[in-house]
């Protein structure tokens, strides 16, 4: 993993910790705009993951069609 995926992963952590104390603390609708913001990093985080594992995998060779 990248430098960038580990900072992405801890910040998904910590804001989750956070939601969760200000969803105890002051209800969801406070804290709703800090479970967006987790699940679209976690999204982010995910899909450099993805992109990492296609860039290292060899092309698949297509075979003609036939008619």
């Amino acid at each position: 993993m990248k430098l960038l995926d580990h900072i992405i992963l801890a910040l998904c952590v910590a804001l989750l910790i956070i939601g969760v104390h200000q969803t105890i603390v002051l209800g969801f609708n406070y804290a709703y705009w800090i479970f967006m913001l987790i699940i679209m990093l976690f999204f982010w985080y995910k899909l450099r993951q993805k992109q990492r594992k296609d860039a290292a995998s060899p092309p698949q060779k297509q075979r003609p069609k036939r008619k």
